[in-house]
């Protein structure tokens, strides 16, 4: 019954074709002309597209696009649930030293590592170099 809806549909938009067309022919004109030219218009301009656009490539190249910002946005995810995890590990930590050190006694402060003479003098050379030996700036 379907087949049947469709087959006489089309019959009668042809047919209907066929009439418009023959009045048409009889006037000298178009009718409804400057919707129908703004249409062929646009059916010339989908008719292009569709000739010389490859959507093959179009498409890969959008679902490339997309899988990137998808996966983008996992790893941004997974990096800031890390981070949180950190947060609440450090102050963990922190919060169990705390108990230990009022436990046990404050554990005693690890003590920096000797400077070398070598960078001690490295260093102080460089503190002089920067105090003495540049030339003020000029104000304009």
């Amino acid at each position: 019954m379907a087949y049947l809806f469709a087959i006489l549909v089309s019959l009668a938009l042809f047919a209907g074709f066929l009439v418009l067309t023959a009045y048409e022919r009889r006037r000298g004109f178009r009718v409804a002309g400057a919707l129908r030219a703004r249409l062929d218009t646009e059916a010339a301009r989908v008719e292009f597209v569709l000739a010389h656009v490859d959507f093959a490539s179009f498409f890969r190249a959008g679902a490339i696009a997309f899988a990137e910002r998808v996966a983008h946005d996992i790893a941004h995810g997974v990096l800031r649930a890390v981070r949180l995890a950190e947060k609440l590990l450090s102050r963990a930590v922190r919060a169990l030293r705390a108990r230990r050190a009022q436990k046990y006694g404050a554990a005693p402060a690890p003590q920096p590592a000797a400077e070398s003479s070598i960078a001690r003098t490295v260093s102080d050379i460089k503190t002089h170099l920067r105090r003495h030996t540049r030339p003020d700036s000029p104000e304009e």
